[in-house]
């Protein structure tokens, strides 16, 4: 059992017990529905691993005032320290292991973006006390 509904621009065809889980595109462009096959599609897991930094260490953590970014391969690199929301607060080029200042900032959570010049990038939970 199934029903087919169409219009000028569109064909849905169902049968009965038949789940969809997705969506996607047929061979010509067409929009489909799909019932979890997907045998044509050719899937990957996305490699992050040249965007992101493992190597940097941001400590005391949770921080009073002060706390310090260090890293064994980069001497410069650019942090954006933002709140929950993503308003940004501090920016600043700085070098390995200098002082960042958070006194003037009430209690919280922050995050700390640091990037690199090779435009590699991680983010870190900050917390204030």
């Amino acid at each position: 059992m199934g029903y087919n509904i169409s219009n000028a621009s569109y064909k849905l065809s169902a049968n009965l017990g038949e789940v969809t889980v997705g969506n996607m595109a047929a061979e010509n462009g067409d929009f489909q529905l799909s019932n979890g096959y997907y045998l044509s599609l050719d899937l990957k897991t996305l490699d992050i691993d040249k965007y992101s930094l493992n190597n940097f260490i941001v400590y005391p953590n949770p921080v009073k005032d002060i706390f310090y970014v260090s890293n064994s391969t980069e001497t410069y690199f650019d942090v954006y320290l933002s709140d929950p929301i993503g308003k940004i607060l501090f920016k600043a080029r700085i070098q390995n292991k200098d002082p960042i200042n958070i006194s003037n900032y009430p209690k919280g959570v922050y995050l700390l973006k640091i990037t690199t010049g090779q435009k590699k990038t991680n983010t870190y939970k900050i917390i204030k006390l």
